[in-house]
């Protein structure tokens, strides 16, 4: 009886040490030691999205999305209007970042960057973990912000487009869901079912690593 109680109580001390583990490895981080943007790794490949457009397609798109997913980079003015959709990403802990204005507007505005920042944590009640301009540029001067703020300044490899062909070890991909730029989304069905996704640490840092899921 004595070891069946030892037992028991080894047992939930592990579970606990685990979750507390879960809790507190990595609760904001950032993958690198200096303030530069990451768009390649060594291992594997990555899906990155950026949407800024469109409604019931994604929505049927992510209710439909199965693990590993990818990084979503989320517009802004998107999020605003697309409760719901944000609704099951949250549901499904996928993971996202934010998806800025382009590079030159954060030179001529400095205070835009952290604006944005807080907004999106107003709307998702945690700051991001990524970053990603609209055109995938990032100065000196917007690293150095993301560095300052403990945000991930994620650009990609590849980005497709209708040349696009294939990836190779080590590669992120940019995929966008704008109005104008979009990608079928019968090709993108095609490039899921063709490469082996993981998430951009594992890319990057050739390594599984604990991160913040929202919300």
């Amino acid at each position: 009886m004595k070891k069946l109680i030892l037992l028991a109580l080894a047992i939930f001390l592990l579970l606990v040490w685990s979750e507390n583990r879960k809790q507190t490895l990595l609760p904001t981080y950032q993958i690198v030691q200096e303030p530069i943007e990451l768009t390649a790794g060594e291992v594997g490949y990555s899906l990155t999205v950026d949407v800024s457009f469109g409604d019931n397609d994604i929505e049927k798109w992510i209710g439909t999305m199965n693990k590993p997913y990818p990084l979503l980079f989320l517009d802004l003015a998107w999020i605003e209007r697309s409760p719901e959709i944000i609704h099951l990403i949250q549901e499904k802990k996928i993971p996202v970042g934010l998806l800025g204005e382009k590079a030159e507007d954060y030179e001529e505005v400095d205070t835009l960057l952290p604006k944005q920042l807080k907004e999106f944590t107003s709307l998702f009640g945690e700051a991001p973990l990524y970053f990603r301009t609209r055109d995938g540029a990032f100065s000196e001067t917007l690293l150095q912000q993301c560095w300052k703020a403990k945000v991930n300044a994620i650009g990609a490899s590849k980005r497709w487009n209708t040349t696009f062909t294939k990836l190779k070890e080590g590669d992120i991909l940019q995929v966008p869901l704008h109005q104008k730029n979009r990608i079928p989304w019968e090709e993108l069905k095609i490039i899921q079912q063709t490469y082996t996704f993981q998430t951009v640490e594992e890319t990057i840092l050739g390594m599984n690593v604990t991160t913040k899921s929202y919300p």
